[in-house]
């Protein structure tokens, strides 16, 4: 339970930090998406429920720190975390092609959902830049970052189970 609950605090850490911090650190105006990478981990290794429990909290955050209207960030990370909270149990391996693919898949469902829900709602502000080469550009460094960022994440998920917590 604990280790759930540290998952989502750090995503929603770095949620915050994306947005102040590392926006200093862009590479041809793009970053890493790292809450992407760190909700994929939470939800692959927690399933689907806690999966979007986790996702739906980040992206209040997100929400609360953005011009983004309420519940949109929200409903997207919950998307993607509820996807990937399926391949709980169902995909083993620790190999660095696992984070990279799965990584992927949710950049790409967050991408498509944020697509979706801004034809719907008209929001073409956001529909004009989901489908940028800029996108595809973070979709590749965000499924770059997920091979070390799930090593420092498991580390971390192992250290506290060995403290005697459970999942």
């Amino acid at each position: 339970m604990i280790t759930e609950v540290i998952l989502v605090v750090t995503a929603a850490i770095f949620a915050v930090l994306d947005t102040t911090w590392f926006s200093n650190f862009a590479v041809f105006g793009v970053r890493p998406d790292f809450v992407v990478i760190i909700l994929t981990f939470a939800a692959h290794r927690n399933g689907v429920q806690k999966g979007q429990i986790g996702g739906f909290i980040t992206g209040l955050v997100e929400d609360g720190l953005s011009a983004a209207p309420l519940g949109f960030n929200a409903l997207i990370r919950m998307a993607h975390s509820a996807v990937l909270g399926l391949t709980s149990g169902a995909i083993q391996g620790e190999s660095f092609i696992v984070p990279a693919l799965l990584v992927f898949l949710a950049a790409v469902i967050r991408t498509a959902v944020a697509g979706f829900i801004a034809v719907i709602f008209r929001f073409d502000s956001v529909y004009q830049v989901v489908l940028t080469s800029e996108t595809a550009v973070e979709i590749g460094m965000t499924t770059l970052a997920a091979v070390p960022m799930f090593l420092i994440l498991n580390v971390l998920a192992a250290k506290l189970d060995r403290q005697g917590r459970t999942l």
